[in-house]
């Protein structure tokens, strides 16, 4: 593999990676301001609906964080594996 290429897909990775980071640095700051009660009474019915759009809110944004963590180890993945299998290959050349 040419080693500009190489670059390409490394920096794509840590991008990805990067990536999965910030979500997971914003989830905590969205879920900051998270008010962990359940309201039932009756003097408390006008929270539920603000309580209910923030976990809307966060469940979004766990499961955009779920599918970028997959995506980014299953890239990770097959970068190492292809890494590990070009250098296996190089290693069964004969040397003259």
């Amino acid at each position: 593999m040419p080693t500009e290429l190489v670059a390409y897909v490394l920096a794509g990775w840590v991008a990805l990676a990067a990536a999965v980071v910030m979500l997971a640095l914003y989830r905590r700051w969205v879920a900051r301001g998270e008010y962990d009660a359940l309201h039932v009474r009756d003097s408390e019915s006008v929270q539920i609906p603000q309580q209910d759009l923030f976990a809307r809110r966060l469940n979004r944004i766990d499961s955009l964080g779920k599918i970028l963590t997959a995506v980014a180890i299953a890239y990770g993945l097959v970068l190492a594996g292809t890494y590990l299998y070009q250098h296996w290959q190089q290693g069964n050349q004969i040397r003259y």
